[in-house]
Order: structure tokens, then sequence, then C-alpha cells
């Protein structure tokens, strides 16, 4: 399907057909039923081929309730990933840019795996926001959203602690705000990291006795 809707949609060359793809799309996304494993997949082709058309409506379209916009932007789909830093820049440049700086932060998955080292850091595109706002507390604390995994094998405890280190490298940058605004989300992520350790435990322990 994403091969297909990409090969066709050109707001350039067929703007009506465009326009009615979104459409579409946003009245299925509003709908009773507006939900499918094809939602993130086609939202990563829709913000590619027309960044700006797509952000307009999903931040700014009063009928869009906000749940529906976060499921856009779940993990494992990723929408914005692959859309340069630049034009989502650009986009912030339209209108209020700390504002909309702000609800880019919100949809854009903070995180990169280091194959090498089985860790995990921050992306290029985060760093970039991050240095670009003057409402760091914000921004951070919306990537934060990101630390649980929305669906995994293993330890959650274990992918916390990972996504938390990816922050840590902001204790040393450069401007006070950051380093004050990563500071607080590291103490709250560490909270919420031993807490799922307990609760893993405690399972284990219930798994352990129910084998005995």
């Amino acid at each position: 399907m994403k091969f297909r809707l990409k090969s066709c949609m050109d707001e350039t060359e067929f703007p009506e057909e465009t326009s009615d793809v979104f459409s579409a799309y946003f009245a299925w996304l509003k709908g009773p039923y507006g939900y499918s494993s094809y939602i993130g997949e086609i939202a990563a082709v829709l913000v590619e081929k027309a960044t700006f058309r797509f952000l307009d409506l999903i931040f700014f379209d009063p009928t869009l309730k906000d749940y529906r916009c976060r499921r856009i932007f779940n993990e494992p789909y990723y929408s914005l990933s692959n859309v340069n830093i630049v034009t989502l820049l650009d986009w912030c440049r339209q209108g209020n840019f700390q504002e909309r700086l702000n609800m880019i932060s919100k949809a854009v998955y903070p995180f990169e795996e280091e194959p090498e080292s089985d860790g995990v850091v921050l992306s290029e595109q985060a760093h970039t926001l991050i240095d670009a706002t003057q409402d760091p507390d914000t921004v951070l604390g919306n990537f934060s959203t990101f630390v649980h995994p929305y669906a995994h094998r293993g330890s959650t405890a274990t992918i916390i602690a990972k996504r938390r280190q990816a922050f840590e490298v902001l204790l040393k940058h450069d401007r006070f705000d950051i380093r004050n605004a990563a500071a607080t989300r590291i103490s709250q992520i560490k909270e919420s990291e031993e807490s799922m350790r307990r609760l893993e435990r405690n399972d284990y322990k219930q798994s352990e006795q129910r084998f005995e």
C-alpha cells in the first residue's frame, strides 16, 4: 500500500488528486473507526509528500481529537522520521515558531539505536529541535513521553534505562536551561524506571511461585 500511494502522490502535478487523498484520510481518521494497522504507514507517505499540508491538518484542525493525533505518531510508525529537519523548521517559521516547534516535538520520535553498542542516542532531529527551542523543558517533556516503549520484547525497565541514558548527554550542553531541563526529566525517568523494575521483579516472583 505504501509504495502504491507514494507513487501517485504529487502535490504539484496532481493537486486535486492529492487533496482528495488528504480529505479521505482525515475523514477516515476522524470517523468512529479511524484506526488500523496502516494508520502510521499512510501518514508517513502523506507527510513526506506534502509536509506543510499534513502538519497544518494534524495540528490545526479543531475537529481532530488529540488522542487520534497521538495514534499517528505512536511507536513504531515514527511518521516524521524521514522528513528533513530543515523542512520541519521551515513549517515552524510559518507562524509562532516556538508554539509550532513544541507541536513538532510531540510527533518526532527522538531516539536512534546504536547497533555497535546496543545503546540508544538522541536523533539528529531531536538534537536540532533542542538547540532551536527557547522552551527546552516543554520539548524534553514531549520527548520523554517516548521513553516508555509502545511495543517491545524483554524488560521495559531496561529499555527505559537505555532511553534515559540518551538524555544524559544533554547534561553537558552549552546552554544552562537545556542542562537544567535535562536534569529534571532524567530524574523523572529514573523514578519511572525504578517503579517498572519493582513491578517486573514482583511479576517474576509471582511467576516463579506459580511453577513451584
